[in-house]
C-alpha cells in the first residue's frame, strides 16, 4: 500500500501591536472585506429565490472567479467607491472564502454560509506580493506605516504564502503566516 504524502502546511501567529490610525485603516480593511463577503452572499441568496420562485430550477452558485468580476463594478459606484482604498486582492480573498464555505455546504454537507458581523473575529488576507518585512515590522499594501510585531520565533524564509491580519473580539490584533 502507497501512500501521498501532502506537503505540512503550518502557521506563524504573531501578535501584532498597531497605532490608533493603523488601527483606523485596519478597521476600514475589516469592514470593506465584511461589507464585499456580506454583499455577494446576499446578492447570491436573492438570486437563488428569484431562480426558484420564477423557474422552478435549480440555481448554480457563481464561481470565485465570476465573484471577482462584480468587484470593479462596484468600485465604479460612487456609492461603494471607498473600496478603491483598501488592498484589493483582500476583497478578493474574501470572495474566494465565500465561495468555498458554499462548496463546503454541499460537498461535506455543512451549514450553509451566513452574514459576516462586525463584533465577531475579523480577518482580511494578503497575498505575497501585498505585504513585506522591513526592519523587523511588517508593512501592509495601502498602509503606509510599519506594524509593530512580537517576533516569539523566526519565521521561515521560504513557502510563506500569505498573511492574515486577525482582531480577536477582545481587540488584540494578530499577524498569522
Amino acid at each position: 500500500m502507497t501512500t501521498t504524502t501532502k506537503p505540512l502546511k503550518k502557521r506563524y501567529r504573531y501578535r501584532i501591536y498597531p497605532t490608533k490610525e493603523q488601527e483606523i485603516s485596519l478597521s476600514k480593511l475589516f469592514g470593506c472585506v465584511r461589507y464585499v463577503y456580506n454583499r455577494m452572499l446576499g446578492e447570491i441568496k436573492e438570486a437563488r429565490n428569484m431562480v426558484s420562485v420564477v423557474t422552478g430550477e435549480k440555481y448554480k452558485v457563481p464561481s470565485a472567479f465570476e465573484m471577482n468580476n462584480f468587484l470593479p463594478l462596484w468600485k465604479k459606484d460612487e456609492n461603494t467607491s471607498w473600496l478603491n482604498d483598501v488592498c484589493a486582492q483582500s476583497l478578493q480573498a474574501s470572495l474566494l472564502n465565500l465561495s468555498n464555505a458554499y462548496k463546503n455546504a454541499f460537498k461535506h454537507k455543512k451549514g450553509f454560509p451566513k452574514f459576516k458581523n462586525k463584533f465577531d473575529v475579523q480577518t482580511a488576507e494578503y497575498s505575497n506580493q501585498t505585504y513585506s518585512i522591513k526592519e523587523g515590522k511588517l508593512k501592509l499594501y495601502k498602509i503606509n506605516t510599519l506594524f509593530k510585531v512580537k517576533w516569539h520565533r523566526d519565521l521561515p524564509e521560504h513557502n510563506v504564502t500569505a498573511c492574515t491580519i486577525i482582531k480577536t473580539c477582545s481587540g488584540k490584533y494578530y499577524a498569522s503566516f
